[in-house]
């Protein structure tokens, strides 16, 4: 059964992040005046490339910090679109400069992925029904997903975001481009641009560039040699420098999808080429018959905790000592407080910093 499982794990385990990939597309579609084949295609093409060159099986997110800030604060699409040439240029930049590393400690890294998990399960939650039915019925999922691949390793999550997925497209019912329902006055201002860039900079730079070296090496070991500083930087760079040229998807490859498609079973980067194939018939699909995509909330919601619980094993090198203890305690603390991964971030240089400094002085 197991070897069964593992030959189609690359199939199915494509499909492990579209809990978080086609909500987030399928907002920005409704809310910010994106044409949503745009945002698939650009979503699959990047999906297809990254495999080539990482040779791993890798994500590829919405720049969560733009898109979720924009939809809060209403972005326009040129707001979006600018914000994300903007963060693609500056990592553009590092990578002409030969960056081989940035400064940023691994135990901020952990404690950013330990945020991420966090602020998966509380997006569950909203998403859900508020009924008991619907919380016990979730439940049940989540320990099921959890159980098969502790103790049985069984990539379950793969084959239930594959069902989710295929229901999500096939619930859709043409109508409008959704593209045109909601769309915003194409305003320009700078000041929520900076506010848009500013922490998706620094987000990236420790969930998707030094995040997802850490999460590849962790889950692929000598495989993911590919997966280099320079290489993500010129990914994400030239990629997002290119899809803001054709109001493509605004993208990074984060550490919490690297995750789910590693637990749904995803061993090579053939499953790159099953989700970005897919999501490229999506977006020709929409640029003719302009269906709206909806999940169901419940096996959603499910996936989206198990993918966050998931996620927080990769913070258990913080528990070894009482600086990584306290660094994680306060940074999980931020997170539950704020929902907000700059804070996380930023709690946990400092109190890493602090036992750094005394730590210097002891040793003086």
């Amino acid at each position: 059964m197991n070897l069964i499982f593992k030959k189609s794990g690359d199939f199915f385990g494509a499909f492990a992040d579209a809990a978080i990939l086609l909500p987030i597309i399928s907002l920005m579609a409704l809310k910010s005046g994106y044409r949503l084949d745009s945002l698939l295609l650009s979503a699959g093409l990047a999906y297809l490339i990254s495999g080539f060159l990482f040779k791993v099986p890798i994500s590829v997110q919405p720049l969560k910090s733009i898109a979720i800030a924009s939809l809060a604060m209403g972005a326009s699409f040129q707001e979006i679109r600018f914000s994300g040439f903007c963060v693609g240029l500056v990592f553009l930049i590092l990578y002409a400069l030969k960056t081989q590393s940035l400064p940023i400690p691994e135990p901020v890294i952990r404690s950013v992925q330990c945020g991420l998990g966090i602020l998966l399960a509380q997006q569950a939650l909203k998403i859900l029904p508020l009924e008991w039915s619907s919380l016990i019925l979730t439940l049940g999922l989540v320990l099921a997903l959890l159980l098969s691949d502790f103790k049985f390793s069984i990539p379950l999550l793969g084959i239930v975001s594959f069902v989710v997925f295929i229901f999500g497209t096939l619930h859709s019912r043409a109508s409008a481009s959704s593209a045109m329902l909601m769309q915003t006055p194409q305003l320009f201002r700078p000041a929520l641009i900076l506010s848009l860039v500013l922490p998706q900079i620094a987000l990236t730079s420790a969930n998707s560039i030094s995040g997802a070296k850490l999460a590849c090496s962790h889950y692929f070991r000598e495989e993911a040699s590919r997966v280099s500083i320079p290489k993500l930087l010129l990914s994400v760079g030239l990629g997002n420098v290119l899809s803001s040229m054709i109001a493509g998807l605004p993208y990074c490859h984060g550490a919490g999808g690297i995750t789910a498609h590693y637990k749904a079973g995803a061993r090579t980067y053939k499953m790159n080429t099953v989700i970005g194939i897919t999501l490229c018939l999506m977006g020709l699909l929409q640029f003719f018959l302009h269906f709206p995509l909806a999940l169901p909330p419940i096996p959603t919601a499910a996936i989206l905790i198990s993918v966050g619980i998931f996620h927080l094993e990769l913070a258990k090198p913080l528990l070894i000592n009482r600086s990584g203890q306290i660094t994680l305690l306060g940074s999980s603390l931020a997170t539950l407080l704020t929902g907000n991964l700059l804070s996380t971030f930023v709690i946990a240089w400092t109190i890493h910093s602090i036992f750094n400094k005394q730590k210097g002085l002891q040793n003086a």
